[in-house]
């Protein structure tokens, strides 16, 4: 029996008012971050890999399913093993348009997930069915041992258009996917097998790979890299200028490609490929090597507007490069996340941080939006994680989801845990015009806003963390003969944009916490204050009237 739960909760403090209001009462004003969330569970156990976002601003989910049918797919069933299941969101909504379960009798696992300009969705995984579902013409039909599978559907059914394996004789993965110029799919990941397209003899453990299918599903392009250690492409980005860049850790190179060192020497460290993706065949540009002297594995990457790298990861590395004002300076004990930017040359660490506390962080997922402003998801062991404007009060054990916010000069807006007393962990993300959803897995019997969840499998969780800032009460004169009088107001969330009005005039950006109007003339006006938490949001306005009396300075 499948059950959806709503609940609302908004955590509320109080704040006390400015020292110069008219009244001795405390204003309660509610906090700046509010938590809704809806869950999705049923008799099978199904967890978020990876999602996103298409054109049209529904979020797409590549889900894991375990033990039975996923109750929303209608005309699907469970196969067995572990099937991949692909679900729609549309913008502005909690619920499934509609859920495609794919799979064999054997193990199939979604890795990622990606959304073409012209309509389709892309998924890929690794399986070790023989008998997974591919159509005619497919590159490889049968897996050998563990393969790499490739899926596209129709974003506006589900309905699958073509679907094939990628691999060779041994063992194959592939970890990400991403949809580039002429709707080319790209294919980041591993493989130990000689006859993997594109490649031959592997020189050490395993050799890291790139694939490019057509949108019809056939062989473009592959190629596969690597030197003496077991290397590996996990992540995989589009830039604005259809350029690809790929994360993860590879030994040999192209050795024409010129390489930039971000961080001490240490064959142990991340490497970002950068690829040309609109020239006919794939041209290695650049190689971006980042990371301190231990493992520092990359798990998100993704572009902002403006053309910077923004890269997430794990690391244990004390000697990370970092830039700006880091949020924090050194990690904990046993590790902690970090944040990068990196210019669009990828010559230069713009800004970065650690993040976290005692315990591991993995972060999982990573967007941004059009001021600056980062948003950072994923799973964390440590108890002790910096929190602010929190809509969960600590970590409730195991792994706990967490999101964060940077603003745009890396000061840091809001920080909160999300789970239970399980294993939970936040997996996408989507931006909207109040703030941001979240795509969550719990095993968690309880998670913020939801108290009686089943805990025998993974549930679904679909959330919404609204932002809105507030403006304190506007001070400033009653009664002036100053033509151009000055009035000041606090904001309580930080990252914040403040736009003020007098009368009936535009809105236009406020300098700081303050405002001086322009030259008035004598009678009554309205001063107002809004508080912008991100490109076309608007939150709470402040006012304040006043008056300029006769006999005005000039």
């Amino acid at each position: 029996m499948s059950r959806s739960l709503r609940a609302t909760v908004v955590a509320a403090t109080t704040l006390i008012a400015s020292a110069l209001t008219t009244t001795p009462a405390q204003a309660v004003v509610p906090e700046p971050i509010a938590f809704t969330a809806e869950a999705f569970y049923s008799q099978a156990s199904h967890s978020v890999t990876d999602t996103a976002t298409g054109p049209d601003g529904a979020t797409y989910l590549a889900i894991d399913l375990e033990g039975s049918d996923f109750y929303w797919d209608e005309e699907g069933s469970f196969q067995g093993g572990g099937d991949a299941v692909v679900a729609k969101i549309p913008a502005g909504q909690t619920s499934f348009a509609w859920a495609t379960t794919i799979g064999g009798t054997g193990s199939d696992e979604v890795q990622g997930i990606a959304v073409g300009k012209d309509g389709h969705v892309v998924i890929t995984g690794n399986t070790t069915s023989t008998d997974f579902p591919t159509t005619p013409g497919a590159l490889r039909s049968t897996a050998a041992g563990i393969d790499g599978f490739v899926v596209r559907l129709d974003a506006g059914t589900g309905a699958v258009d073509w679907s094939t394996l990628v691999g060779g004789a041994t063992r194959d993965l592939l970890w990400d996917v991403a949809v580039g110029p002429k709707n080319r799919i790209w294919l980041a990941g591993t493989t130990r097998s000689t006859d993997f397209p594109g490649g031959g003899p592997i020189v050490g453990d395993g050799d890291a790979t790139l694939t490019v299918l057509t949108p019809q599903g056939t062989l473009h392009w592959s190629e596969v890299v690597g030197g003496q250690y077991d290397d590996y492409l996990g992540r995989i980005a589009v830039a604005p200028d259809g350029d690809v860049v790929t994360s993860g850790f590879v030994t040999g190179t192209d050795p024409s490609a010129p390489v930039t060192e971000l961080g001490p020497s240490n064959t142990d460290r991340p490497a970002l490929l950068r690829w040309k993706g609109n020239s006919a065949a794939p041209v290695l540009e650049k190689v971006t090597m980042i990371g301190g002297v231990e493992s520092d594995p990359p798990n998100a990457i993704s572009f902002r507007p403006d053309g910077a790298l923004l890269l997430a990861g794990h690391t244990h590395s004390t000697d990370l490069t970092l830039a700006g004002f880091p949020v924090q300076a050194t990690p904990g004990p046993n590790g902690a996340a970090y944040l990068l930017e990196i210019a669009p040359s990828g010559d230069e660490i713009t800004w970065g941080t650690y993040y976290g506390g005692s315990g591991p962080m993995q972060p999982r997922a990573i967007v941004s939006d059009a001021w600056g402003a980062t948003y950072v998801a994923g799973m964390s062991a440590a108890t002790n994680g910096q929190q602010l404007h929190h809509v969960q009060s600590g970590a409730g054990g195991g792994w706990e989801g967490f999101v964060v916010k940077f603003a745009s000069d890396g000061d840091l807006v809001f920080s909160t845990y999300l789970g239970g007393t399980s294993a939970d962990s936040v997996d996408g993300l989507r931006l909207d015009s109040t703030g941001v959803d979240v795509f969550a897995s719990t095993t968690s019997t309880t998670f913020p806003t939801i108290d009686d969840l089943p805990g025998f499998g993974a549930a679904i969780i679909v959330g919404h963390l609204a932002e809105a800032a507030h403006v304190s009460e506007v001070q400033g004169p009653r009664r002036t003969r100053d033509r151009t009088p000055t009035f000041q107001f606090e904001v309580d969330l930080d990252g914040t944009r403040t736009q003020c009005q007098v009368d009936s005039g535009s809105w236009r950006a406020c300098i700081g916490m303050g405002f001086t109007t322009s030259r008035l003339t004598p009678g009554k006006h309205i001063v107002r204050v809004r508080a912008l938490t991100g490109p076309g949001r608007t939150a709470q306005t402040s006012q304040k009237s006043f008056r300029i009396t006769r006999g005005a300075h000039r």
